[in-house]
């Protein structure tokens, strides 16, 4: 049986990105009340809001299959020798039979310590070979240790876009220096699934079962061959279960909180995530220079409208620069209000071809 599934739908936006056109697209996945990706999600069932104001003129792509990251943690304390350690190795091989060629694994143990077998890697075989090295015997079982690790591990993954952590465990944490509740508060932070997979009686179900409603993920308690199906099968659907939200964002230069809101089996989820189309320091700082030699006058130009020229440009820009940078010094502000003065007064020299 699954335990710890959320009570409700659960909407996230997991990436964000703009063009100088004002398009803004939002890449977004959305959990049913199993933690299953919800598929085929239809224009109507979305509202979106930029500062509270509703935004009509939007649309709904589908994203295209991509790969996955999948983090496998097994167990070697010495309780798990025996029937626990074969049944989770087989359960790992089933995972891996059911991922695609472009999907990455990696493989890490904990017991006394937190060990990396084998790094991430697109070769199944490999897994298999530093699987058949994993030896169970450890005195200790530092599960909040490993967790830690899965969830760092997760979040700064540059392989792909979309992480799962699976656990395999037949225990409660020992000499962890990590605690629970630092964990529960890591969990919510991140947004990765943690699947986890329970044998024996002496397993620490309800954390683990704030573990699995807290990720959106799910905890399986002497798991059978169908319990692997399942999760399979769920792992498979986070390639799937996203969509991007597109919308034209025709707006002054600043930063926006976007809402969206999703409708679904009499059920609403939400989230929210800052637009930021404030221009970067360097590239005002470029902007400056690039329009201080484009306002250059040609022989014959006039010298003053040219000025004039300059002078509106880098003020325009140095509104933004000070939108930029709030906390910017009265130092700063005064150098380019110097520039500024040095190019409108009448004794500036400028040669001319």
């Amino acid at each position: 049986p699954v335990e710890g599934a959320q009570d409700n739908i659960f909407l996230d936006i997991t990436n964000i990105s703009s063009a100088k056109d004002g398009s803004v697209s939002m890449t977004i996945s959305a959990l049913d009340e199993k933690g299953v990706p919800i598929r085929g999600i239809e224009k109507e069932a979305l509202s979106l809001y930029v500062d509270s104001k509703g935004v009509d003129s939007f649309s709904v792509e589908p994203v295209s299959d991509s790969p996955l990251s999948v983090m496998m943690f097994l167990d070697i304390s010495g309780s798990m020798e025996g029937q626990s350690i074969f049944d989770a190795k087989r359960g790992i091989s089933y995972l891996l039979n059911r991922l695609g060629a472009n999907d990455f694994v990696s493989l890490v143990t904990f017991g006394d310590d937190v060990k990396g077998v084998v790094p991430f890697t697109q070769k199944k075989d490999v897994i298999e070979s530093g699987l058949d090295s994993v030896k169970a015997g450890d005195k200790k079982t530092k599960l909040y240790q490993a967790l830690s690790y899965a969830l760092y591990l997760a979040s700064r993954s540059y392989y792909t876009s979309r992480n799962v952590i699976v656990m395999f465990t037949d225990g409660k944490d020992e000499g962890s220096t990590v605690t629970s509740e630092e964990l529960i508060s890591s969990i919510k932070t991140v947004n990765i699934p943690v699947y986890v997979f329970g044998f024996g009686d002496e397993v620490a179900k309800e954390f683990l079962k704030k573990v699995a409603y807290t990720s959106h993920g799910g905890l399986f308690l002497s798991p059978s061959y169908d319990d692997f199906t399942k999760v399979g099968d769920t792992v498979l659907e986070q390639k799937r279960g996203k969509f991007n939200v597109v919308f034209d964002l025709k707006l002054p230069t600043d930063k926006y909180v976007a809402t969206v809101k999703l409708g679904y089996n009499g059920k609403e989820a939400k989230a929210e995530i800052v637009i930021d189309t404030l221009p970067s320091f360097a590239e005002l700082i470029f902007v400056m220079s690039k329009n201080m030699l484009s306002c250059a006058p040609s022989t014959g130009d006039n010298i003053k409208r040219f000025k004039k020229r300059l002078s509106v440009n880098n003020i325009l820009l140095i509104t933004n620069l000070l939108h930029v940078i709030p906390g910017c010094s009265l130092a700063l502000v005064l150098t380019f209000l110097w520039i500024e003065k040095t190019n409108t007064s009448d004794s500036l020299s400028i040669p001319v071809s």
